[in-house]
């Protein structure tokens, strides 16, 4: 049983967004934000001073003063217990809701149930960028096409593909969590399409696909656009989301040099989530 460090910081609420996309580059397993108090969340053996110095340096940069609330060490087991206590279903749609399984009752009316056990990894419904990414999946996903769902968190948007009849779904994500949850999700859902594997965006080698679907960073969208635009189909799309609003001139900009054409845009409060067609 691994064990984690929690450290629970005190960040305003309208700075919370704009911290978390600065400390991207941490090795963190979850993030939990409750009004004014960020808990962050690392493995035990990762957590040092370095890293509580860099927590601290992101409020300098955005011009805030943080404290410490607590620090304290869990388990996997307390983890899970504490997500199935708080966790809700999410509609997302008239279509769509996302579900923990155990309240999962008296959903059967909508035409796509998600059903998860969340564990330690992104992709619940609460964070608006799942939502967004729904929103848009459900809308551009077609019968006997083939889908990636990169940096798949709990594997809730490869689900969705699949659900809208998408041919077969390739999930990946770098953290060993995300994919053991995926994997469990899949198997909670019945779904027989969708292949997942532990990798890394950067040095990953895709195939050939209709579409791709990531909810990650801006930076590492960035980063990897022209890897998105080699591995999609002349044509094909790209929906991406994970974008903060300040960030969003830096990824059309990304996108726009990779041959991408931008078909819709969404936002819920400070994220932004684009629809690309591949036009080279």
């Amino acid at each position: 049983m691994k064990n984690y460090t929690a450290i629970k910081l005190y960040v305003p609420e309208e700075h919370q967004d704009t911290y978390i996309a600065l400390i991207s580059d941490l090795e963190f397993t979850g993030i939990e934000q409750v009004n004014d108090e960020l808990t962050i969340n690392f493995l035990a053996n990762y957590y040092n001073e370095v890293i509580n110095n860099e927590l601290f340096e992101a409020c300098r940069i955005l011009g805030f003063e943080t404290k410490l609330i607590s620090e304290s060490e869990i388990i996997e087991k307390n983890w899970n217990e504490e997500w199935e206590k708080t966790l809700e279903p999410v509609i997302i749609s008239d279509e769509l809701v996302i579900s923990p399984t155990g309240k999962a009752d008296n959903l059967a009316h909508y035409k796509y149930l998600i059903k998860i056990n969340p564990q330690m990894s992104f992709g619940t419904g609460y964070h608006a960028t799942t939502r967004l990414a729904s929103k848009l999946l459900i809308k551009t996903v077609n019968k006997d096409e083939k889908w990636v769902d990169a940096g798949t968190g709990t594997g809730v948007l490869a689900i969705l593909a699949s659900k809208l009849g998408a041919k077969s779904v390739y999930a990946f994500d770098i953290d060993e969590w995300s994919v053991r949850n995926t994997i469990e999700n899949i198997e909670l859902n019945s779904v027989e399409n969708i292949t997942v594997s532990q990798s890394d965006l950067n040095t990953l080698q895709l195939e050939e696909y209709d579409g791709i679907v990531a909810n990650i960073f801006a930076n590492i969208l960035i980063d990897n656009m022209s890897k998105f635009a080699a591995s999609i189909k002349q044509e094909g799309l790209l929906i991406c989301t994970g974008i903060l609003k300040y960030d969003k001139l830096k990824v059309l900009e990304a996108a726009n040099k990779n041959g991408f054409e931008l078909l819709e845009e969404l936002a819920e409060d400070e994220w932004i989530a684009y629809k690309f067609r591949k036009n080279l």
